[in-house]
């Protein structure tokens, strides 16, 4: 004896032993037919207005992504083009005022050349800020 019980079970014997179990994986917008027949057996009607709730849905779900792909293929072009008009408002400012004082005008060359800085300082917390408050 070689203490395993199964092994002594014939194969007919073995499935006639275990417990039948059945199990119906469903997935999607609609129940199957069988189940949207028993509906309108119940309440008539009942499975067209299931099918109508779910072709609404799916018209929104589509409305939605539309939206959406429109929306990043819009940041796609103007996200480098802010950044390359950030850079050259930061970047004018600060040549005339480096300009300036190469010319001798010290004190205006040295403010003109911290507006861009703090300009893009500023706006670039503002950018931060704004995409905090989204987060929240």
């Amino acid at each position: 004896m070689t203490g395993n019980k199964l092994e002594n079970i014939s194969q007919k014997e073995l499935i006639h032993t275990l417990p039948n179990t059945r199990v119906e994986i469903h997935s999607g917008p609609l129940p199957p037919p069988e189940i949207l027949e028993n509906y309108n057996n119940i309440l008539p009607g009942s499975a067209e207005h299931i099918i109508k709730m779910a072709e609404t849905q799916q018209l929104h779900r589509h409305t939605l992504e539309t939206k959406t792909v429109f929306i990043e293929t819009i940041k796609l072009f103007i996200e480098p083009l802010a950044i390359i008009c950030s850079t050259v408002c930061f970047s004018i400012p600060t040549i005339l005022g480096f300009i300036s004082i190469w010319k001798g005008f010290e004190v205006t060359g040295f403010i003109t050349s911290l507006v861009g800085p703090c300009w893009y300082r500023n706006s670039f917390s503002n950018l931060v800020s704004k995409k905090f408050q989204k987060v929240n």
